[in-house]
């Protein structure tokens, strides 16, 4: 029988007719998709711009804003509350609070008192434990009785705003017109601002001696005033020495006598690595001088162990050019002064290196018994050696047998831009006064910077004494103290028997005494101390804006939010289209104030634009 096999054949064709009519399909939903959703799109956006109804309810030119009262409680700065809140000065309702003049006054055994004052000039925090200094001629004080000429009585004294504390302080050259007197600050001061809650008390002819530990003073400091010593590295905080040069405690000095070794160095182990920049300053004096390149002594500051232990950048005095110079040791000499100093003679030599980066270096030199030089010695370079960073500090001696001596080192923080002291006037015990501060805040989120023309002051207050007159002042941020300075009023107010109105505009000058985020502080203070406690009654005291701009106020009828893009005004010599930015949510009401629009007293149409593109018209004839 005979088998007839048969090879089925593929139909080519009818398979490529199935992909297309399936990719035809998969084409088919695609553009059906889209249609679908572009069609959705289109209805949700159709009906959310029908349900999309937004009015111009008010257009209004505004010349100021609603007063700003106090939010928190005023500062008493000097004297005392009686009764109220700071609430009872938010509005004039005949509640009021009370304050009463007094005397707040650290130790009554005193006779006299000066407030300092620190202003913060850096951009940045300055951190409590900065030492700082203020100058005051106590040789006037003495000649007048009010002052012990040897200063004991010279107090440094700190308010907390509950206590007194009495500081340690470092007094230089008393019975002198230029007195330096050096304390530590207690708190922190915030950027570009200021402290003074410190005094200077005085005038008491039994007061036993000070508070006058200069290590509670300065970030270091060491007189030497203690027994011989043959080493000073047997002290742990002088435990490093490198070189072959001898450091000693000689008659309550520090005596180096050098030798050959590089580099030769005494370092402060205590500090350990100082990671910020400081002012370095000790007495000098050179007794005996082998001459020649190696004869340099001086103080070293940025020290590390590279490329050998101790080297840093460098203060010295230099033999080979008589010369005061920059050295960046084991790596290039720096700038050479010109100063010329003599054998035997004791020195001030003051060190510092403000940002190791920079590689500057500056250096101040002046006799002792002579007053500090107001300009710097030697401000230069420590050469093209390789830069270094914050380190140790210490002593740089002699690579020679060269005898040097030191005495009172003195290391203090500095910082970029040091902080500014002052000193008010005297105050005199007995006297009383009354000194508070309020802080109040301009909404600058409604009115901008730029259209404010003015700010003004009002005060509704009743004193139980009419002999004496009441300032208003304000802190000025750009002088960093409270001050009426360029005010329309600077002369006080004398008030009457009852309550007493008192207004004062801070003219064009009100730029120095708004913050950037608005806050304005502002200083209730009498004319002066006198013998009777007054007592002052408070019912308002606020603070408004002069503006000059156009108040545009929008609400919002429909059941979907709205974004404001647009504004045209239109008049008869005018059509502008302004940009704007406004969301609101239904039936929401929002306002948006413009200082760069303005309205004349002719008709005007007033469009607003939203998102979707409808528009809501006003209109003034």
């Amino acid at each position: 029988m005979q088998v007839i096999t048969r090879r089925l054949k593929r139909e080519k064709r009818g398979i490529s007719t199935v992909i297309v009519v399936m990719l035809s399909l998969v084409l088919l939903v695609i553009i059906v998709g889209n249609v679908v959703l572009w069609s959705y799109q289109m209805n949700q956006f159709d009906w959310e711009r029908l349900n999309e109804n937004v009015a111009i309810t008010d257009v209004s030119h505004v010349n100021g804003s609603s007063w700003s009262v106090a939010q928190s409680e005023y500062a008493i700065n000097i004297g005392s509350k009686i009764t109220g809140t700071y609430a009872d000065t938010q509005d004039i309702d005949d509640q009021y609070e009370s304050f009463t003049e007094g005397l707040n006054w650290w130790n009554t055994n005193y006779d006299y008192r000066r407030q300092i004052n620190i202003v913060n000039n850096e951009a940045a925090t300055l951190d409590a434990g900065y030492s700082v200094g203020v100058t005051m001629d106590t040789a006037s004080l003495f000649s007048e009785g009010k002052m012990r000429p040897n200063g004991r009585d010279l107090r440094v004294v700190y308010w907390s705003g509950s206590t007194w504390n009495e500081l340690d302080r470092d007094a230089i050259d008393v019975n002198s017109a230029s007195t330096q007197i050096w304390f530590k600050m207690q708190t922190s001061i915030d950027a570009s601002s200021a402290d003074n809650n410190y005094y200077i008390y005085y005038g008491n002819p039994s007061s036993g001696s000070p508070p006058a530990n200069k290590s509670n003073v300065y970030l270091w400091f060491d007189d030497f005033d203690r027994a011989n010593k043959a080493d000073i590295t047997t002290e742990a905080s002088y435990s490093v020495k490198t070189g072959g040069g001898t450091w000693a405690i000689d008659h309550d000095t520090l005596k180096n006598v050098g030798a050959s070794g590089d580099p030769n160095k005494l370092i402060i182990t205590a500090l350990g690595d100082v990671n910020t920049a400081v002012d370095m300053l000790v007495k000098i004096r050179v007794t005996s001088l082998a001459g020649g390149d190696l004869s340099r002594m001086g103080l070293s500051c940025c020290i590390d162990a590279s490329p050998s232990a101790g080297s840093g950048y460098c203060s010295l005095f230099h033999d080979d050019t008589n010369s005061l110079d920059l050295l960046n040791d084991l790596r290039s000499w720096g700038t050479q002064g010109t100063y010329s100093w003599s054998l035997d003679t004791w020195y001030y030599m003051r060190f510092r290196v403000v940002d190791p980066e920079s590689r500057v270096g500056q250096i101040k030199v002046w006799q002792v018994g002579t007053d500090e030089p107001s300009t710097l010695t030697v401000d230069g370079s420590f050469g093209s050696g390789t830069v270094r960073s914050y380190g140790e500090v210490g002593f740089a001696g002699s690579r020679t047998t060269d005898t040097t001596y030191f005495d009172d080192i003195t290391i203090r923080f500095i910082a970029d831009s040091e902080p500014s002291t002052s000193m008010d006037s005297e105050e005199s015990q007995g006297n009383n006064r009354l000194d508070i501060t309020g802080t109040f805040s301009i909404d600058l989120s409604t009115y901008s910077l730029s259209s404010i023309t003015n700010v003004e002051m009002h005060l509704r207050y009743r004193p139980s004494d009419t002999g004496e007159k009441w300032y208003l002042k304000v802190y000025n941020w750009t002088s960093s103290t409270y001050s009426d300075n360029g005010f329309n009023s600077t002369a006080g107010h004398t008030p009457t028997t009852g309550w007493n109105y008192y207004t004062v505009n801070l003219t064009d000058c009100w730029v120095s005494y708004i913050n950037s985020n608005g806050t304005v502080h502002v200083k209730i203070v009498d004319a002066g101390a006198d013998d009777d406690p007054t007592v002052l009654d408070i019912d308002f005291l606020a603070v408004k804006i002069e503006i000059d701009g156009v108040l545009f106020t929008f609400e919002n009828h429909g059941s979907v939010t709205s974004h404001l893009v647009s504004l045209w005004v239109s008049n008869s010599t005018l059509h502008q289209r302004y940009s704007i930015d406004v969301i609101i949510n239904s039936g929401d009401v929002a306002s948006n104030f413009r200082g760069d629009i303005g309205l004349s007293d002719d008709s005007f149409i007033i469009k607003v634009v939203t998102e979707r593109g409808n528009t809501a018209v006003f209109s003034e004839d």
